[in-house]
């Protein structure tokens, strides 16, 4: 059965191979990022460091099988991640974030600040 629970620092690299094999519209990403741990570190592990209280997992038989994560403050959260992670980021992934006009790159996807909801 699975149930929910507050996220612990042992269910890390769990959430890190779910974020990974969700990472591609909800298909696996492995296949396009040869750098397994890039996709965690920009989407999910950010919220697990700077907000653990705030993030939960699905877990089943004691294996974390998906995962919440929020912040309570965006603008907050932001002046963090520009503050602290993105440094950290980037020296971890020199390479990153990819070039205008690559495959992954802004050009690939919605416009900085827009956000592409399904209709």
């Amino acid at each position: 059965m699975v149930v929910i629970r507050p996220y612990r620092p042992a269910d890390l690299a769990a959430v890190s191979e779910v974020c990974l094999r969700t990472g591609h519209a909800g298909q696996d990403a492995r296949p396009f990022y040869p750098d397994r741990d890039l996709l965690p570190d920009v989407f999910v592990r950010p919220y697990l460091a700077a907000e653990p209280e705030l993030s939960f997992v699905a877990d089943d038989a004691g294996r974390a099988v998906g995962y919440l994560v929020g912040t309570a403050s965006t603008a907050g959260f932001v002046a963090w991640w520009r503050a602290e992670w993105l440094p950290r980021l980037t020296r971890r992934h020199p390479s990153w974030p990819p070039a205008a006009g690559s495959a992954a790159g802004p050009a690939a996807g919605p416009a900085a600040g827009s956000v592409d909801w399904p209709r």
